[in-house]
């Protein structure tokens, strides 16, 4: 009996013994990565228990196949007898092991670089931004410290989800297909790169320091020394193009080209631009600030002291002269004499309006930024091969160089985008520009029966740089072309699609004629004006001084007149068919554009200008040529 218990027990011990053996050797198989190719099948799991349980068995050779193996070859031999692994296996994990800590190094690196969330530190901010007086941006009351950190950090999201909040900013239509990925045209999605693209040039230089900030750190000492939600010393590394907002131009749209291009210049110098407030006049606005922000989103959270522009080999500022300011627009870069130079000043109260804005390799820098973002998302699928989901904004590679292609080729693309940021309104305008738009688009709207019609009149006309339409020869104009684009439409149509015209103008003899058009039988046509337009009669809004017209109390100034043409840049955006007269900056560079890059309510709409219009007696003749179409 005694005999037959410890027979029992030491069988026990062998049998667990050999247990144990196996689970070491499964155990080896998971830690090598060859489980990805093993399926064990049902005869694999029989072989197991047999050499397990009948000891019979223990010389046999257990050997263990991978589907994965073309030819059928062992994929790993286990010798039970010698419990050993042979050399050239040994030598190949050893390989790979080596490969894969090469990998990890690599991904740990890269990580480290461009995505340090996981280990960001407090801050460091000098004694010398904080104390001293800044150019602070207008870090609006609403503004909360979440909204702007989100302008810094949602760049590069792993989803198309992620970069909707940076999207939003503009003045597309929400859910428009510029915001929401739409991938059936190749332009739009170029252009919605180069806009995420200027926007991360912008705001990179600034992504530690919000991360630090959304982590708490630095509360007390930004507090004590009132640093605004929207103010960012930045990277220390950061270099800066600064140019003030003073202009002799008058036309709001003119004016911002001259933006446009410094804009595209300090991307191929690879600096931030900056604008700052001049020393005399105003920049077309009449808020206390007399700059963009007035109405616009700063161009960057970044920002720099008072005592930082004065001239200083110390400081690594340095003013340049007006051939110098041109050298730069026209070749992106002043020479390796001044790389090193912290921040150029520009001449002040200088327009780059009148000069091209195509610098060397701007293009290539672009595309290198996008390239940039494309790729931190890395981390997220680490250890994985990649699939479509994964990739960020769900883009494929061949997706990214079609873009690409377009980014290179394109003439009209990088301006275009560049508009859309330059006009992102501040949180103020935004909140004023949704409710003068609810207000004026009824319930009923129906965007595929809409005819919008922007008209430029006043100065234009009266100052001989157009050849001006009537109202009638309006009204006859949106008659025939919009019977033109029902047949265009559909072929078989028997009556017109349109039913509704959307109407804006600065002039108010223009949204007045309408009282003069009813819909009836033979006038097919309701209108949808913006009542809260100033009209101001003229493209300058510096000079503008007007009454409220709802509240005789309230003066109306050029914030006024911005307001009104986001409101028209919005509205415009709505209609299936656009006309416009082409002679004016405003139509060519904003509402033009704009409905190319797929800032509209519809997927497929039709914009055509006066002047190629096919008709001689609607065709207007511009005083200057226009080349842009």
């Amino acid at each position: 009996m005694g005999a037959s218990k410890k027979s029992k027990k030491k069988s026990q011990i062998i049998l667990l013994a050999l247990l144990l053996v196996f689970f070491a050797v499964l155990n080896l198989y998971l830690s090598i990565g060859y489980t990805d190719n093993l399926h064990l099948d049902e005869s694999i799991v029989d072989s197991i228990s047999k050499f397990i349980l009948d000891p019979d068995h223990h010389s046999q050779q257990l050997v263990f196949r991978g589907d994965g193996d073309e030819k059928g070859e062992d994929v790993f031999i286990e010798e039970a007898e010698t419990n050993s692994v042979d050399g050239s296996a040994s030598e190949q994990i050893e390989k790979e092991q080596i490969e894969e800590e090469e990998e990890d190094i690599a991904n740990i690196d890269r990580i480290d670089a461009d995505n340090d969330e996981q280990n960001i530190a407090s801050f460091k901010y000098s004694d010398d931004w904080l104390q001293n007086e800044r150019f602070s941006n207008i870090n609006e009351e609403i503004a909360t410290p979440e909204y702007v950190q989100n302008l810094i950090l949602s760049t590069s999201p792993i989803d198309t989800k992620g970069s909707k909040h940076i999207l939003n900013q503009s003045l597309a239509i929400e859910d428009s297909p510029f915001i929401t990925w739409e991938k059936t045209d190749a332009r739009i999605l170029a252009q919605r790169l180069i806009y995420l693209a200027l926007h991360e040039h912008q705001h990179a230089p600034a992504r530690k320091e919000a991360l630090s900030r959304q982590k708490g750190y630095n509360h007390d000492i930004l507090t004590a020394n009132k640093v605004g939600v929207f103010d960012y010393q930045c990277d220390p590394e950061t270099k800066y193009l600064v140019h003030n907002h003073g202009s002799r131009v008058t036309g709001f749209a003119y004016a911002n080209k001259g933006f446009l291009n410094l804009f595209l210049a300090a991307i191929s110098s690879d600096r931030v631009l900056l604008s700052y407030k001049p020393r005399r006049g105003n920049w077309l606005v009449s808020c206390e600030r007399s700059d963009l922000q007035c109405i616009f989103l700063p161009f960057t959270p970044c920002t720099i002291t008072k005592d930082s522009l004065i001239d200083s080999p110390t400081k690594n500022v340095t003013t340049i002269d007006n051939g110098q300011f041109r050298t730069l627009l026209a070749n992106g870069t002043l020479g390796e004499e001044y790389d090193d130079e912290k921040i150029l000043v520009l001449p002040e109260n200088q327009s780059a309006a009148q000069y091209g804005n195509e610098t060397p390799h701007l293009r290539e820098k672009i595309i290198s930024i996008i390239l940039k973002l494309f790729h931190r998302d890395d981390i997220h699928t680490t250890g994985e091969a990649r699939t479509e989901s994964t990739f960020p904004w769900d883009l494929s590679n061949a997706e990214l160089e079609e873009a690409f292609e377009i980014i290179r080729h394109d003439p009209f693309v990088i301006n275009q985008s560049a508009w859309a940021y330059l006009m992102r309104p501040n949180l103020k305008s935004q909140s004023e520009v949704k409710r003068m738009l609810n207000k004026a688009i009824p319930h009923d709207f129906d965007p595929y029966s809409s005819f919008g019609l922007a008209v430029r009149a006043s100065d234009k006309c009266s100052m001989g740089e157009a050849d001006c339409l009537d109202f009638d020869q309006y009204m006859q104009l949106v008659q025939e072309t919009s019977y033109n684009r029902t047949i265009a439409r559909n072929s078989h149509a028997t009556t017109n699609m349109y039913d509704t015209i959307v109407l804006t103008s600065e002039a108010r003899d223009i949204l007045d004629a309408r009282f003069n058009y009813t819909k009836n039988e033979s006038f097919l046509f309701r209108f949808i004006v913006n009542e809260e337009d100033v009209t101001q009669g003229v493209g300058n809004p510096r000079h503008f001084k007007g009454i409220d017209r709802f509240n005789e109390t309230k003066k109306w100034g050029a914030d006024e007149v911005l307001l009104s043409s986001l409101v028209t840049v919005k509205m415009q955006m709505l209609p299936e068919t656009l006309v416009i007269n082409g002679c004016s900056n405003f139509h060519r560079n904003v509402l033009w554009h704009f409905r190319r890059m797929g800032f509209t309510k519809l997927k497929n709409v039709h914009t055509e200008t006066l002047i190629m219009n096919q008709d001689p007696k609607y065709r207007m003749t511009c005083r200057v040529g226009i080349s842009q179409f």
